[in-house]
């Protein structure tokens, strides 16, 4: 009967110590996925700040482009009333807050 219980012993000790090995295993692969994802995100923060940049510019030049248009045709003083109201509204909307 010990004979038995040795082997069944050996069993469970051997089945343990995959189960082990393969759940480390497991763990290393998603903790390297996890390191290189850490790596890769200043990256991507650096690109994504610069496309935010890229489209501020963008909508910043079509409104200037829109009230080029609607100035065409204005006396200077309208002119200069719309101007005035043209940068508050454009370099308030864009500032960090």
């Amino acid at each position: 009967m010990s004979e038995f219980k040795m082997h069944m012993a050996r069993k469970i000790y051997n089945l343990l110590t995959s189960v082990r090995a393969a759940s480390e295993e497991t763990l290393n692969y998603v903790l390297s996925w996890h390191y290189f994802r850490r790596l890769r995100l200043p990256y991507f923060e650096r690109k994504s700040l610069h496309m935010r940049n890229r489209a501020i510019l963008k909508n910043r030049l079509r409104l200037c482009k829109r009230l080029q248009h609607m100035l065409k045709g204005v006396t200077e003083s309208l002119k200069r009333q719309k101007l005035c109201c043209f940068t508050l509204l454009l370099f308030s909307r864009y500032t960090c807050r």
